[in-house]
């Protein structure tokens, strides 16, 4: 992953052609878990690229576009997440991905349907120890979008 992560970290403006690939791949049901993280970690890098974000190497209606289909890709994993069917670092990813997009303040993205579907999440987060990772990263981006975020004083159901 090392290898990739290189040109999207740089100013090499094949990244964003690239994108479109790894969004794919990453939301294909038949990519392995592990697969899937690490495509998300990509495209995490590929939106926190300061380099990246200007106007000259990809135009505003091309990166509105890519951040719409990620973050509908996203919110659609979210509305069928369950604890038996997800890992708590994909969900972590999902969420961390989902913040680096909305950072980039790209207008034209819709976020309406990404905000229910988040409180939908939150209620299903467990309070033990092996979520923590994944409280950190909810209230990340569900403080920005105005969206209840997740205390320590909330009763959950907790998994041993």
């Amino acid at each position: 992953m090392t290898f990739f992560l290189l040109p999207i970290k740089s100013n090499w403006s094949g990244s964003w052609e690239a994108a479109d690939k790894i969004v794919a791949k990453a939301f294909d049901a038949k990519t392995r878990m592990f697969r899937r993280t690490q495509a998300l970690s990509l495209l995490k890098a590929l939106f926190t690229n300061p380099n990246l974000q200007q106007e000259q190497l990809i135009s505003n209606d091309r990166r509105r576009q890519l951040a719409q289909t990620l973050l509908d890709f996203i919110t659609a994993e979210l509305n069928i997440y369950t604890l038996d069917r997800s890992k708590p670092r994909y969900l972590s990813d999902l969420l961390e991905l989902s913040h680096s997009v909305f950072t980039c303040s790209i207008d034209g993205v819709e976020w309406q349907n990404f905000k229910q579907a988040l409180e939908k999440v939150r209620k299903e987060v467990p309070g033990n120890k092996n979520f923590c990772m994944v409280k950190k990263s909810f209230n990340k981006v569900a403080a920005p979008l105005k969206a209840d975020v997740i205390v320590a004083s909330d009763k959950k159901r907790y998994i041993t």
